[in-house]
């Protein structure tokens, strides 16, 4: 939802383009029904919540990587195991997959 011209609108999400449709009250549904999560989908929710857990105790170096710039091989080790050598960072892992595990397909 936007405003353009004093009027709002709904944009389109789509990079480097400006679609907007007007906006009608009632016209639009909102979705109530969500799709199911693939399993990269989840591990990228771990990956990020590892991120800034790395952070806060003080792992640096792990806390400034990128899902996106990781290789496709670190990607599927990643989706499989999670982090391997801290404990807390594990059971984050283990706690965010095992939640989020009756929402994937």
């Amino acid at each position: 939802m936007v405003r353009r011209d004093g009027e709002d609108k709904i944009r389109l999400d789509r990079p480097l383009e400006e679609i907007c449709m007007k906006y009608t009250p009632g016209a639009w549904k909102e979705q109530t029904e969500h799709r199911p999560l693939n399993p990269a989908e989840v591990a990228q929710v771990a990956f990020a919540a590892d991120c800034r857990l790395s952070r806060a105790i003080g792992i640096v170096e792990n806390s400034k990587k990128e899902w996106q710039s990781l290789s496709d091989g670190q990607r599927l080790a990643w989706m499989g195991l999670g982090p391997t050598k801290d404990p807390i960072r594990a059971e984050l892992f283990r706690a965010i997959t095992g939640a989020l595990e009756k929402y994937t397909k």
